[in-house]
């Protein structure tokens, strides 16, 4: 080899280590590090674009969801990339907005996926609407969700996760059922930095609603949603459900409700939610 080639290799090494120090140090000062994990967005930021595109007042275009669920389904891979440790390391706000967030994002990721609906060949077919989640087959038993690479079913975040581990009923009004009779959907994520205050305006909009709180004109008797019937043991029972709505129900009214007033459940209307 004569010297011109040697200093040919000589001057190509020195060029790709200068480049190799040029490109870590461009590497550091942008943040990456080999290894390290993108931190979880706590701001759920394309959680945040599918509902600020596709829901109005409660409402969801599933017909435009199913055409584009790019961010849909980019929230729901950076939940399952999440790791455990990661995860285990969160407030619980953090865990609590983190799951009530998958939650609805599974819903509308599933709706979406049935749009438009075929009715089952069950009686089921006769007792809910066409159009309606509960023409899904096994919706809520499904493993339809997947977290930390782990299969979980819609029933298994709303009771083995969200109401055991939290104990806080106001999580039954930030979650939607894809039903006209369900907490309607906001078209915000919610955020732990403002999670508390976020249920308590959402237990305030659900019970200032007809169709899921009335008052009979007597006073001793009221008319609930049948999520309260459903969930009466996280809700403490029957005087725990009257002590609920006596907090969040209309001024004007809650002072009217008797501690001994009777419950009516009203119907559950399971149509879609759908704008």
């Amino acid at each position: 080899m004569g010297k011109g080639d040697f200093r040919s290799r000589e001057n190509a090494w020195g060029w790709a280590l200068k480049s190799g120090l040029a490109l870590t140090v461009l590497f550091l000062l942008s943040g990456w590090r080999p290894g390290l994990a993108q931190a979880f967005d706590h701001q759920y930021s394309r959680l945040g674009t599918v509902l600020g595109k596709y829901t109005v007042e409660g409402l969801v275009n599933y017909k435009r969801l199913k055409k584009s669920p790019g961010d849909l389904d980019g929230f729901l891979e950076s939940a399952n990339a999440l790791s455990k440790e990661e995860y285990d390391s969160w407030r619980d706000r953090e865990k609590t907005a983190f799951w009530i967030n998958v939650y609805n994002a599974t819903v509308l990721r599933v709706v979406s996926d049935y749009y438009p609906f075929v009715k089952r060949l069950d009686w089921r077919r006769f007792k809910y609407p066409k159009n309606s989640i509960q023409q899904i087959p096994n919706v809520w038993k499904q493993k339809l969700a997947k977290v930390f690479g782990r299969q979980y079913s819609l029933d298994e975040i709303r009771q083995d996760i969200l109401a055991r581990e939290f104990k806080d009923p106001r999580i039954y009004f930030a979650l939607t059922d894809a039903s006209m009779s369900s907490p309607r959907l906001r078209n915000l994520p919610y955020l732990p930095d403002v999670l508390s205050t976020t249920l308590d305006e959402q237990c305030r909009r659900f019970l200032k609603e007809p169709q899921n709180f009335e008052r009979a004109p007597s006073g001793d008797k009221i008319f609930l949603s049948r999520i309260f019937e459903w969930h009466r043991e996280e809700f403490g029972g029957e005087n725990g459900i009257l002590a609920f709505v006596r907090k969040y129900a209309p001024e004007g009214v809650r002072d009217e409700i008797p501690e001994r007033a009777k419950i009516k459940w009203l119907e559950y209307e399971w149509a879609l939610n759908e704008k």
